[in-house]
């Protein structure tokens, strides 16, 4: 049993990779999530997913030692149970338990998305050897992990940290979560896409609604960000509207936490030095501290979920420490 495998259950899709004992994606196998069904047949899903990676690798079952999931909301570790994952309209839903039925085994961890990031970072990332540090994702919400002594904080209770879920405009958009103004309805992708067809659909912002063929569903955030860098001025605004509320998210938490690092991820971060180089002299300017951590781009990006859903389970189920 030499490899495992890693799941990603996002909003939009579900990716399920096969990994190596040192975490080399080898396979992976990606469809759209099915809204409106139940763990039962996301799992069956999930299982379909993988037996196909496997024939692909000239594999099967019995070469996976175990199975970590990621899911964008709040988890009981204890049980695997899904407490709350807005994003997929899930609530109280038992994931674990489905997905040891649909594999028949036991060797199966269930984990918020955004500690899953942390730990492929900690183990194989940009966060390896650091003993306090934030990483945070950008997608269709925010998520974040904290690293605290060189290991995952999973909060006083055990419910984990959902920063995302920091109210920054209590008299702004209601977030999925039902409360205003969290940072999910001002940082996420989804913030920024959103930004960019208000603006154009108010005739605010022409030349971007030119590149959108005047059809507001192809805008999306990295066409407002690739049009920024192009030197469109419409979605240059846009674009430093979203980094100054995504600056002072990060400055909050590192005048909090100090942290050596904060790791940034998501498809968005696919930008790199352009969004890098505003974001850090943006939060340059907010921060108490003026020796503050730096912040850096996430290694993993849109494979953070599917590489730190493995190591988190190959540390419970292997023994094997993600802090070298």
């Amino acid at each position: 049993m030499s490899h495992y495998v890693g799941i990603d259950i996002g909003g939009t899709k579900i990716a399920a990779g096969i990994l190596t004992h040192r975490l080399e994606i080898k396979m992976k196998e990606v469809t759209p999530f099915p809204k409106g069904q139940d763990v039962s047949y996301i799992a069956s899903l999930i299982r379909s997913m993988v037996i196909n990676a496997l024939g692909k690798l000239s594999l099967s079952l019995d070469d996976i030692s175990c199975i970590g999931a990621a899911v964008p909301g709040s988890v009981d570790l204890k049980s695997g149970r899904i407490v709350h994952a807005h994003n997929l309209g899930l609530h109280d839903a038992p994931l674990r338990r489905a997905l040891t039925d649909a594999f028949k085994s036991d060797r199966i961890l269930v984990l918020n998305d955004a500690n899953a990031a942390g730990y492929a970072e900690l183990y194989a990332g940009v966060l390896m050897g650091k003993r306090t540090s934030i990483c945070i994702t950008l997608g269709t919400g925010v998520g974040s992990a904290l690293i605290i002594n060189g290991a995952l904080f999973n909060g006083g209770l055990g419910n984990g940290t959902e920063a995302g879920h920091m109210v920054m405009d209590y008299h702004g958009l209601e977030c999925t979560c039902g409360i205003r103004g969290c940072a999910e309805t001002l940082c996420s992708a989804t913030a920024l896409t959103g930004m960019g067809r208000k603006l154009a659909e108010g005739e605010s912002a022409p030349r971007l609604f030119d590149a959108a063929d005047h059809d507001l569903k192809k805008i999306t955030a990295k066409l407002i960000i690739d049009r920024a860098a192009a030197g469109d001025n419409d979605s240059f605004g846009i674009f430093m509207d979203y980094i100054d509320a995504l600056g002072s998210y990060i400055a909050s938490l590192i005048n909090v936490l100090d942290p050596e690092s904060v790791a940034v991820g998501g498809g968005i971060c696919n930008a790199g030095d352009f969004l890098f180089r505003h974001l850090s002299k943006n939060v340059d300017g907010k921060c108490f501290f003026k020796n503050h951590g730096n912040i850096v781009q996430a290694k993993f990006l849109n494979d953070a979920g599917t590489v730190g859903a493995a190591a988190a389970a190959k540390e419970k189920y292997d023994g094997v420490s993600a802090y070298r």
